[in-house]
C-alpha cells in the first residue's frame, strides 16, 4: 500500500560547536521518501529551553507560543519531495557547558506517517579577546592600565628614594628617605582614583552625548535563579548561623538594530 514517509528527514546544526550569544541555526529538511503524497502533514517544533526563539523561516503562518517554546503549522510533501526550514536561537550568555536542543514531529494522520526528530549541540563557553593573552591566561584592557600604574608607583617610590637617600639632617642610609617616599605613596594613590574616576566619566559621557537610542523587540525571556549564602553571629552564645536563599532575576533576549541593519 503506498503511504508516505519521512524516515530520511535530517536536522543539520549550523555552528556546530556554537559559544555563548551565537545565533544557533537548526536547518530541518523535512523529506517524504514515499511513494504517496502527504497532504495537510501537521509540524510541530519545541525550541532548546535554554535558548531564545529568534526566527522561522521556511514555514507558512507558523503559529508561534512563547509559553510552550513550540510552533506549529503545516504543510504538503509530494512523492520524492523535500522542505527546508529553519529556526534561529539565540544561546544566553554565561551558558556554557549547557546544551541546545530542538524536537521535531512531523504527522500525517491521513496515512499514519510520523517523524519524530531530536538533536542537540553544547555551547562552548565565549572567552574574551581582547587585552593581553599570556600562556593560558588573559589580562583585560583595564587589568593591563592596573598593572602599569602599579608599575608607575614602584618606580616613581624607587625614584624618590634614590634621589633623596642620605639627605636628611646629614644621615645616611634607609631612613634618610621615609619622609619623600612617604609623600610620593601619598601623591600616586589619589593620583590612580582620579584616573579610575576620570574613565567612568568618561564613558558616562559618551553613554549621555555619544551614543544613540534604538528601539529594541523582546523575543524572548527567563527567571535566573541563585542561591545566595550568609553567615552571622547568634545573639547569644558562640557560634554562627549560615542561611540560603533563592534570588531570582529576569533575563531579557533583545533585537535591536545595528548601523540600520
Amino acid at each position: 500500500m503506498a503511504a508516505p514517509q519521512f524516515t530520511e528527514s535530517t536536522i543539520q546544526i549550523t555552528p556546530e560547536a556554537p559559544l555563548e550569544s551565537d545565533v544557533v541555526t537548526f536547518a530541518i529538511e523535512l523529506k517524504n521518501s514515499g511513494d504517496a503524497p502527504a497532504e495537510g502533514a501537521q509540524l510541530g517544533i519545541e525550541w532548546p529551553l535554554m535558548g531564545y526563539f529568534v526566527e522561522v523561516r521556511g514555514l507558512k503562518d507558523p503559529q508561534v507560543d512563547p509559553e510552550r517554546r513550540s510552533i506549529e503549522g503545516s504543510l504538503n510533501l509530494g512523492p520524492g519531495e523535500s522542505h527546508r526550514i529553519e529556526l534561529d536561537v539565540l544561546a544566553p550568555r554565561d551558558s556554557g557547558g549547557d546544551s541546545l536542543s530542538v524536537s521535531v514531529h512531523l504527522a500525517h494522520y491521513g496515512s499514519g506517517a510520523e517523524l519524530w526528530d531530536h538533536q542537540a549541540v553544547t555551547i562552548d563557553t565565549r572567552l574574551s579577546d581582547d587585552g593581553l593573552k599570556v600562556g593560558g591566561f588573559r589580562i583585560t584592557t583595564a587589568g593591563m592600565l592596573v598593572l602599569i600604574w602599579l608599575v608607575c608607583l614602584v618606580v616613581v617610590w624607587m625614584l624618590v628614594a634614590l634621589r633623596f637617600r642620605g639627605q636628611k639632617d646629614g644621615e645616611s642610609g634607609w631612613r634618610g628617605f621615609l619622609g619623600p617616599r612617604a609623600t610620593a605613596l601619598t601623591l600616586m594613590i589619589p593620583v590612580g582614583f582620579w584616573l579610575m574616576f576620570l574613565a567612568m566619566a568618561w564613558r558616562d559621557y559618551r553613554a549621555l552625548y555619544e551614543w544613540t537610542e534604538t528601539t529594541a523587540t523582546v523575543v524572548g525571556r527567563r527567571v535566573i535563579s541563585e542561591t545566595v549564602s550568609s553567615t552571622r553571629s547568634r545573639t547569644s552564645g558562640g557560634g554562627t548561623i549560615t542561611t540560603h536563599s533563592e534570588i531570582y532575576s529576569p533575563e531579557l533576549a533583545l533585537r535591536y538594530p545595528v548601523d540600520g541593519v
